[in-house]
């Protein structure tokens, strides 16, 4: 499968802000999104039958709440997105969400923060699934709403906290690996050397573009300075070439005095011009140097964020983490120390991480990912000596 047109894996899970109907005229509109071939995944009739529920348990929902509060919709709404080269058709997608839902209602039911429902029934899990809304756009992502009611036992379900997101991502990325056997794993080192690429393009252009500019200001300055010099000059060997015809005439020699020190005048000041473009080219200088720390600083903290997520996965389920995302975070943790000249390329946990991989233990890889990161906050930009641990 070719790569290019790569864009986004994105799973996103948020509140609806209007009333279910709304939502369902807006997913469906032709006209507002144009262009866009848009497939519901239920016929006319059952869409009538899943609005009329759900404003059933909108009044629930709302009989629920304090007095006075205002619970607009019974949904929770977001979106399921591949990157755009990966064309699925209706029944292959309809198929990987429908998988995808199944299975994060029954990990929401079982992880809710109240009345957690520890071994949700099939009979559950379907009712969920019946009042749950999934329209396909363009090809290549799913909106969807999902109900916040259960029936039996009666009550509101919480998705909002972080881990519910993360989950369904998770999920996701599994179906569709499943379906077929399209992993997002396969795009990281290519999205990773892209950005790197594009990063690396940006800050030479911006360095030529300095370099051009300071030439430039140097020349005009120089250009500038040697015209008045040259005046000077002339000036000056004028008044001298008069004073030598009337050396008795007391004002000639008194204008020639006063254009010899304008001549010297007129040479500190191009004394100062010239430390004027040299304090430019410093603060022209220091400018790069920020630019390539504020793009160290960015991909450290993203790196040291993944790294972070992977811990929270493995302590939640041991072993739930993959060879392929360790690798693709030390790829990105080598970025990062290449890019700050950090001297870290020489801890031996690089060697023992290949090692603990190519033996499938990703609990121990993790961490000696971990004892990197580490090091990686005891370091800083362009000032670290080389650490071994």
């Amino acid at each position: 499968m070719g790569k290019k047109g790569i864009k986004s894996w994105y799973v996103r899970l948020e509140k609806v802000k209007t009333s279910n109907m709304e939502y369902l005229k807006y997913l469906l509109d032709k006209r507002r999104h144009k262009g866009q071939d848009i497939t519901p995944y239920k016929n006319e009739e059952e869409l009538k039958l899943l609005m009329e529920e759900l404003e059933a348990d909108t009044d629930f929902y709302r009989s629920s709440m304090k007095r006075g509060g205002h619970i607009p919709t019974s949904l929770y709404a977001g979106v399921l997105t591949l990157p755009t080269d990966i064309d699925l058709k209706p029944e292959i997608y309809k198929k990987i969400c429908e998988d995808t839902f199944r299975e994060f209602f029954r990990y929401a039911l079982i992880n809710q923060k109240k009345n957690a429902i520890k071994e949700p029934t099939e009979a559950q899990i379907d009712d969920l699934m019946n009042k749950t809304l999934l329209v396909q756009h363009k090809g290549n992502h799913v909106h969807f709403g999902i109900p916040k009611i259960i029936r039996e036992p009666r009550m509101v379900l919480n998705y909002s906290f972080k881990r519910m997101s993360h989950n369904l991502k998770r999920i996701f990325e599994e179906k569709v690996f499943n379906h077929t056997k399209i992993s997002r794993v396969d795009y990281m080192f290519q999205e990773a050397e892209e950005k790197q690429n594009q990063r690396s393009k940006r800050a030479d252009n911006k360095q030529k573009d300095i370099n051009n500019q300071l030439k430039e200001t140097i020349r005009i300055a120089e250009k500038k300075l040697l015209n008045k010099q040259k005046q000077n000059v002339e000036q000056f060997e004028e008044a001298k070439a008069k004073m030598i015809n009337d050396i008795n005439e007391q004002n000639e020699l008194k204008r020639f005095e006063i254009l010899y020190d304008k001549a010297i005048i007129e040479n500190e000041k191009f004394d100062l011009e010239k430390e004027k473009l040299e304090f430019e080219a410093y603060q022209i200088s220091r400018e790069a140097k920020l630019d390539k720390q504020e793009l160290f600083n960015d991909k450290e903290s993203a790196v040291k964020d993944t790294i972070d997520d992977l811990i929270s996965k493995e302590t939640e389920n041991k072993g739930s983490v993959s060879v392929e995302e360790i690798k693709a975070v030390v790829i990105e943790l080598i970025e990062v120390i290449k890019l700050g000249n950090l001297g870290l390329l020489d801890m031996k946990q690089f060697k023992t991480i290949d090692i603990q991989l190519s033996k499938g233990h990703t609990t121990r890889a993790l961490s000696q990912v971990k004892t990197i990161k580490n090091a990686l906050n005891s370091t800083s930009f362009n000032e670290a000596s080389k650490i071994t641990v």
